[in-house]
This record gives C-alpha cells, sequence and structure tokens, in this order.
C-alpha cells in the first residue's frame, strides 16, 4: 500500500441548532482549488466505512476520519481535494495518462456525506440534493451484503431531484454511479447490480426503485470490497480508485465549468433555497455559473 500521508479532510456542510450553513473551512479549501473540478460523492448507509473509503480514493492516509465504533463519525459532509494528475501517476496502468492532465489541470473534490438509512432527515435531504446536483460520480457504499434496502435506501436518495425544478429542456449533469458493498465476506461478480436493476418484480414500488437508478446514471459499476484481512482487498480498493478516475470528467453546467467560484456560489444556493423554499430552481443555478460575472 502507498498512500500519501496528509491533507486532512474540512468540515463543509454543518448543522447548528437543526439549521444547516456551509463550513468556512470547506469554503476555504475549495475556493483554493485552481482548476477544473470533478465531484466525487461518497453516500450510502451509516456505518459502512465511507469515509475510509473516500481516503482510500484520494490515496490519502486517514484523510477522513473513521473507525469502528458504532457511533457516527462524519456529521454533515466532509471534503478533500487532490490533483487528478498526483492520482494517475500513483496508479499502476495510468501513469501515462497523469502527462495528458497537466495540459488542463483536473482536480478530485471527494465529498464524504453523513450516513444513514432515513434519507429524508433534514441532513440527508440537503446531502441527497448535493449528490443530485453536483455529484457527478456517486459512489454508493453498504456494508456487508448486497440487500433489497440497499437498493430502496439508493433510490430514496435520488427521490431528492423532485427538489430541483428544472425549466423545460434543462437537464442536470450526467450522472455515473458506483455502488459498493463493503467489508463482505460474500463473492459477487461485476453483473451484481445490472442482473438485479433488470430482473422481473412483481412488487411495483420495487419496479419503480429500480426504474429510478436506472433512469439517474448513464453508467453503473458494482464493486464488492472484502475484509481488510482478505489477500484480494488492495486489488478491489485499487479496482474502485481506477475506475473512479477512468471516469473523470469536470463539472458543467449550462455547457460552461463550475470552477471554484461559481460552486462555492452554488453549494450556498443549494442551502439557502432547500432551507427557506424546500426546492432549488435550475435557472437559480445557472446564473451562479453563469450570470455572476465569474467565467
Amino acid at each position: 500500500r502507498n498512500a500519501t500521508v496528509g491533507w486532512p479532510a474540512r468540515p463543509l456542510l454543518k448543522f447548528r441548532n437543526d439549521t444547516a450553513f456551509l463550513h468556512e473551512e470547506g469554503l476555504d479549501l475549495i475556493s483554493k482549488i485552481p482548476g477544473r473540478i470533478y465531484p466525487v460523492i461518497m453516500m450510502g448507509d451509516g456505518r459502512a466505512g465511507k469515509s475510509y473509503l473516500a481516503s482510500r480514493v484520494l490515496n490519502l492516509e486517514d484523510a477522513f476520519e473513521s473507525s469502528d465504533s458504532a457511533e457516527p463519525v462524519t456529521e454533515g459532509v466532509d471534503v478533500a481535494m487532490r490533483p487528478v494528475r498526483e492520482l494517475l501517476g500513483e496508479m499502476p496502468g495510468l501513469e501515462a495518462e497523469a502527462l495528458a492532465d497537466s495540459e488542463d489541470p483536473l482536480y478530485v473534490l471527494v465529498l464524504d456525506c453523513e450516513g444513514g438509512n432515513n434519507a429524508m432527515a433534514a441532513v440527508r435531504t440537503l446531502v441527497n440534493v448535493f449528490a443530485i446536483v453536483i455529484g457527478i460520480e456517486v459512489v454508493f457504499v453498504c456494508g456487508g451484503c448486497f440487500s433489497e434496502a440497499a437498493l430502496q435506501g439508493l433510490s430514496a436518495s435520488l427521490a431528492a431531484r423532485s427538489l430541483v425544478r428544472l425549466d423545460q429542456g434543462a437537464r442536470l449533469p450526467e450522472q455515473k454511479l458506483a455502488f459498493v458493498v463493503n467489508m463482505t465476506h460474500l463473492k459477487y461478480d461485476d453483473a451484481t447490480l445490472e442482473k438485479a436493476l433488470r430482473a422481473e418484480q412483481s412488487d411495483a414500488s420495487r419496479r419503480e426503485n429500480r426504474q429510478l437508478v436506472l433512469e439517474s446514471f448513464s453508467e453503473r459499476r458494482f464493486h464488492g470490497i472484502s475484509m481488510n484481512s482478505l489477500p484480494n482487498f488492495e486489488a478491489q480498493i485499487d479496482g474502485l480508485r481506477a475506475a473512479i478516475l477512468r471516469d473523470r470528467r469536470p463539472l458543467q453546467m449550462g455547457g460552461a465549468d463550475v470552477l471554484a467560484p461559481q460552486l462555492s456560489s452554488l453549494l450556498q444556493l443549494i442551502v439557502s433555497e432547500v432551507q427557506s423554499m424546500q426546492e432549488v430552481s435550475f435557472p437559480s443555478m445557472s446564473r451562479c455559473v453563469i450570470g455572476k460575472g465569474f467565467l
């Protein structure tokens, strides 16, 4: 294992007396990103190892706090960043791609989200809207085994799309999904998720859940990651990181790159509108990106 040490994550979305706010440390980190941004959002069940996987995605030793305690470690959303070029250079088989990235640098921004099985709790609603609007790579993590409850949890998170008001013809950024079963003793193949999504279902709610996942993500991958004591664990971690790196592309809205100033304004708009109006409008988001003189 060859992980870089340092660069602890910063708090981004926090709550005070049940009111959400964006933490200045997280906004400061985002403001210092000097190029295009590739947001990867880690979400899913609580205590499923999301924070540990988030650190491993960035190949940073303990970038995000994690523990084996039963108590939640992440509250709200924490964030960390690394240049894609560095990660490619550390990834066997992808080193040559690091040179191509140097001309127009891209930065991976990992958002580690508070877990929980209640997808409609106050913090979850905002987390889910963050995922829908800026999470062009969604890593959904469940622990132990692949289950119907995990699919229901993902579908419930995607229901936050109803809080994003789109004009006719407007589209949210294209999203891709990495569905991860972490800390598992079971053997899964790469087609596990697709088989489950396309299997015939007599129950209407199960059909709707599957259809929502199919419609929401242009590409979907499944990753089973074993306990860290097993010999194939590191190869599975490398496979997850490599897949996320191969998916890399910049966050765009209305055909324009969302750079650091626009992203900060976009996040502030999401928090403000969801809390005050229980929705966020696409025209307002587009103005954050295009109409504020940043481009």
